[in-house]
């Protein structure tokens, strides 16, 4: 009894999907020598991907620049572990994206006084499309059968310009401007039956949603002696106009000894829920919100970096990077935020003059609270956000001369943390994050 109680839960709390990865800030690497660096770039930034990192590097650029990135693997993979622990056999849920996309361009130019850039670039880009079928014990008769149909794509472009000036030969400031926009849309639809029980059910949901905003940028750059540089930028993004599409359709079918079933479990020690409304019909709702209504004007977070690059060699270079994360945002739009603290370190190494090789580590960690167990495998809230830090490595190898690079590079990372996938009970489960990109890019000075 208690069982068919947890199944009517998971039909009409739906199973819970988070909108791409915005539980980690880092989802997409931009730039080749930057990625292959682990994302420590902020003190070095004199490409054009370096508009990205910290504009004040750009005027530590001796030529103009031309670059070109395109993912050739864009990978994730989330693994929901043990899903129905009163199952004889473990149930796993995956969850895979895969995309392939050119993520950045950028032309850089050097004028007398001060050097600009133009740049594009995509920072997140998840696409997944499934179909999958899951058996759910149901009682010795027979089981419960779930078909759950996944269809979701959400990008994030940015376009701008940035500006770099020496007032000193040492000391470079700049900072940039760039527009954002992002496009999210879901399309999820559930179907469930029971073999021994006259029960089906079905849900379909549409969800779109998409933003223009701004990024600010400003950034600063010290070089105290020739085999040392200092950077720091910040950056935030605001949100101008965005427009929230939803539509949400359900049915439910089910006999009298189903019924009875669910009435006898409507006592004080569970919720009642009302059964006779078996169809819903949410019709195509559309909802603006701009800078100037609703509280929507606000930074969703304010990115900070602060990076040391030396200069071991001419022929050797070793990064790092801080980056400190804070929210300033409403938990209406995008749920509890916390304060998020990486790290980023790489070495470059040319070991020939036209063969750079690069490696990276780094950590992207989840900018969502931990999700805490007061027993086994429950916790004392539900329809908590997934929660896994990711640590990762980065590697690039290319071949450069005076005027002309191409590189092809690697970056992975792997956590294991905590989930809640069944909106509406407390029982946890654990989560694998596995994320994979494969680049190419090359590039042009002149």
């Amino acid at each position: 009894m208690k069982k068919i109680f947890i199944i009517i839960m998971i039909f009409f709390c739906i199973i819970t999907f988070m909108f791409s990865d915005e539980d980690h800030y880092i989802n997409i690497f931009i730039g080749d020598r930057a990625a292959g660096l682990g994302g420590a770039y902020t003190a070095i930034a004199d490409g054009p991907e370096g508009a990205y990192y910290n504009p004040a590097g750009l005027a530590f650029s001796s030529a103009k620049y031309f670059s070109l990135s395109a993912n050739a693997i864009n990978y994730k993979q989330l693994t929901y572990r043990d899903i129905w622990k009163s199952a004889e056999t473990q149930i796993d849920y995956n969850r895979y994206s895969i995309s392939f996309i050119p993520n950045f361009f950028g032309f850089l130019q050097k004028q007398k006084n001060f050097t600009f850039a133009v740049t594009i670039c995509s920072p997140d880009s998840e696409f997944y499309d499934q179909r999958d079928k899951i058996d759910f014990p149901f009682d010795a008769t027979g089981d419960m059968q779930a078909n759950i149909n996944l269809n979701l794509i959400d990008m994030l472009y940015e376009a701008g310009t940035s500006f770099a000036f020496l007032p000193h030969k040492r000391i470079s400031v700049g900072f940039g401007v760039y527009i954002t926009y992002r496009d999210k849309k879901l399309i999820y639809s559930q179907t469930y039956k029971i073999e021994n029980y006259e029960y089906f059910a079905t849900s379909n949901k549409y969800f779109s949603e998409r933003n223009i905003g701004l990024k600010l940028q400003v950034g600063a750059q010290f070089m105290p002696v020739d085999f040392l540089s200092i950077g720091y930028s910040v950056s935030f993004p605001i949100n101008i106009i965005g427009i929230y599409n939803r539509q949400f359709t359900s049915f439910t079918y089910y006999d009298d000894e189903y019924e009875d079933a669910v009435e006898a479990l409507t006592s004080d020690n569970f919720p009642s829920y009302n059964f006779d409304d078996n169809i819903y019909i949410q019709d195509n709702k559309i909802t603006q919100k701009n800078i100037f209504q609703d509280g929507f004007y606000k930074p969703t977070v304010i990115k900070q970096a602060i990076g040391l690059a030396f200069f071991i060699t001419k022929s050797i270079l070793v990064s790092i990077d801080g980056y400190l994360y804070v929210p300033i945002t409403n938990k209406e739009d995008y749920g509890d935020l916390i304060f998020v603290g990486n790290i980023a370190s790489g070495i470059e190494w040319y070991i020939t003059q036209n063969f750079p090789l690069r490696i990276g580590f780094f950590t992207n960690f989840s900018n969502k609270p931990v999700i805490k167990e007061v027993e086994n495998h429950k916790s004392n809230k539900i329809n908590q956000q997934d929660h896994v830090d990711l640590y990762g490595g980065s590697f690039t190898f290319g071949y450069s001369t005076s005027d002309f690079t191409i590189n092809l590079g690697c970056t992975f990372a792997y956590g294991r943390g905590k989930a809640q996938i069944i909106a509406g009970l407390y029982n946890t489960q654990d989560l694998d994050l596995f994320a994979f990109n494969l680049f190419i890019s090359g590039g042009y000075q002149f």
